[in-house]
């Protein structure tokens, strides 16, 4: 429920639109999505849960766990869109914590990793992708 909460909080500081049905975007801003990337619409923001740092999985004994958020933007034929898509979405996440998401999970850290924004070229429609990873610490 991570994603849901996560969504929730891009939706409500105005970077996107989340319906977690998935049936009610309109194109007047970006959709929101939990790890599926949609033909349409054109601007999108997909976050999809990994593994973090330890491996092979979370220690039961340890109240936190550091998962870690890709986040994928999409726009249209203009690469400044969907980069500004990306920092929109930096702004919200990147030092986020401690903060308490709207399903009561704790982010006490949200950080983006080494990495920048790493362009994905265009897909097959001419749309721009970019792609950032976070590094998450959550307590349970």
């Amino acid at each position: 429920m991570v994603i849901d909460a996560l969504a929730n909080l891009l939706a409500t500081r105005g970077v996107g639109a989340y319906h977690p049905d998935g049936t009610r975007y309109d194109g007047s801003q970006p959709a929101i999505t939990d790890t599926v990337v949609p033909a349409k619409p054109d601007q999108l923001i997909t976050l999809t849960l990994y593994p973090g740092s330890e491996g092979a999985g979370e220690d039961t004994r340890n109240p936190w766990t550091t998962p870690r958020l890709q986040v994928r933007t999409r726009a249209g034929t203009d690469p400044r869109v969907a980069r500004q898509l990306d920092a929109d979405v930096h702004a919200v996440l990147h030092g986020l914590g401690p903060t308490v998401l709207t399903d009561g999970t704790e982010v006490t850290d949200c950080y983006s990793l080494q990495s920048a924004a790493m362009s994905m070229g265009q897909d097959a429609n001419g749309r721009w992708e970019f792609s950032r990873n976070y590094q998450l610490t959550i307590d349970h």
